[in-house]
């Protein structure tokens, strides 16, 4: 039987989604913990593989297990318990045995958190980058450039799988509550470190380091030297996948 589940998890014990030998990772501990229950090995595929220290919201996943008659309800409580605390397990439901939770994804956006209140907040820090104020009109100025089909290599690290071309769907920068500025940007998938590329290109003409020009000059370019600072990975969340 063909299952898609939906996980949540907080990022920042975790070195990364994907499985390494000797280090704890999302996907090392939910294929534990659905070998505990199920007695079998199974692999999970997953709709974006997220670095170290980034966070899930509703990360979408999809295995097999051999008993057709499973209780996916009384699974998805064994996994969520034995994946907790910082791994949730929020659904599970049987699928159509074609479905991938990787190849029939049609996009996935995310968000990244900047805190630009005047004191850090002990209770955001492992979910938004601390930063001094930022100027949002010269942000926004800075987004529409991203939207559309580019080569993102000067946002991508070199050799990222798939090439660097990407079709970004929507970008946008807002304000959100509490001192907090919001990066949501939305593509069928992404370059190796590319949000927290742009996330980090944004910050830097919110700084008034540089133009909102440059944003689209850098891409042009496709030269990865001229980025400068990559944004911390704790301010970055998949917040959904669209099918």
């Amino acid at each position: 039987m063909r299952v898609r589940g939906t996980v949540a998890y907080e990022g920042t014990a975790f070195h990364g989604w994907a499985a390494q030998p000797g280090l704890p990772t999302v996907q090392g501990v939910l294929e534990d913990a659905l070998a505990t229950v199920t007695g079998e090995a199974v692999s999970l595929t997953v709709a974006g593989r997220t670095d170290t220290g980034v966070h899930a919201r509703a990360q979408v996943v999809s295995f097999d297990v051999a008993d057709a008659g499973t209780d996916l309800a009384r699974l998805r409580r064994s996994l969520d318990r034995l994946a907790g605390p910082d791994v949730a397990v929020c659904s599970l439901e049987e699928a159509e045995p074609d479905f991938s939770a990787r190849f029939s994804a049609k996009s996935r956006r995310y968000l990244y958190r900047y805190l630009t209140a005047a004191a850090a907040d002990p209770f955001r820090r492992r979910f938004a980058w601390h930063v001094r104020a930022l100027d949002l009109d010269a942000m926004a100025a800075a987004v529409p450039p991203i939207v559309g089909e580019h080569d993102f290599a000067a946002f991508c690290k070199a050799g990222a799988h798939g090439g660097t071309v990407r079709r970004v769907a929507e970008a946008t920068v807002a304000p959100g509550p509490d001192g907090e500025v919001r990066f949501w940007v939305e593509a069928a998938s992404f370059g190796h470190q590319m949000v927290r590329s742009l996330a980090g290109a944004l910050a830097a003409v919110g700084h008034g380091r540089r133009h909102p020009e440059w944003v689209r000059d850098l891409l042009d370019s496709t030269d990865r030297a001229g980025i400068g600072n990559v944004a911390p990975p704790h301010g970055l969340t998949l917040w959904d996948v669209r099918y």
